[in-house]
């Protein structure tokens, strides 16, 4: 099995615009859950959490106050585990910057 995002390449690695979605797409998958965090100076705090059949996305917006605002830019953690249909399972931790 193998995944595929949509990220832009920027000069720390993996990347993407901030307010866009993150599209992650495995192949040869039964089932795929994920979780997005930001690193913070005492450890991670999940900002998203989303499963699907072969494809999970996450928006890169929140709320807050009553209005919906981009994420702010930094570096964030997406890890994706996926189960294959031979009943195997792999896991994908990445690390990427908003910008």
């Amino acid at each position: 099995m193998k995944y595929k995002a949509n990220w832009i390449k920027t000069e720390k690695g993996n990347g993407i615009k901030t307010g866009n979605t993150i599209i992650v797409k495995v192949i040869d998958s039964i089932t795929v859950s994920g979780w997005i965090a930001r690193k913070t100076w005492h450890g991670k705090k999940i900002m998203q959490v989303a499963q699907g059949k072969s494809l999970v996305s996450f928006k890169l917006k929140e709320r807050k106050m009553g209005k919906t605002v981009p994420y702010k830019t930094g570096r964030y953690i997406l890890k994706i585990s996926a189960t294959g249909k031979n009943n195997k399972s792999n896991t994908w931790t990445d690390e990427f910057e908003v910008v």
